[in-house]
């Protein structure tokens, strides 16, 4: 476990599925707690950060943030 090369692994692995299904059509990026850490928030584009950076918008598609769940 390498903590941040698997974060960015499974970020480009999900970015990549949602390429294949067509893309995010929402004009919200969805913001949820990532399983297993305490910090780190995942959006539905497949970003993961740290919340304390206080993000309105993603940073990895831009769109606005609304923190579900």
């Amino acid at each position: 476990n390498n903590g941040y090369r698997d974060i960015k692994a499974i970020s480009i692995h999900k970015a990549i599925e949602i390429v294949k299904q067509g893309g995010v059509s929402d004009d919200v990026c969805e913001l949820r707690l990532l399983k297993g850490y305490k910090f780190l928030h995942e959006t539905s584009c497949g970003y993961v950060f740290d919340m304390q950076n206080g993000f309105k918008y993603c940073p990895y598609c831009g769109k606005k943030i609304k923190v579900v769940g």
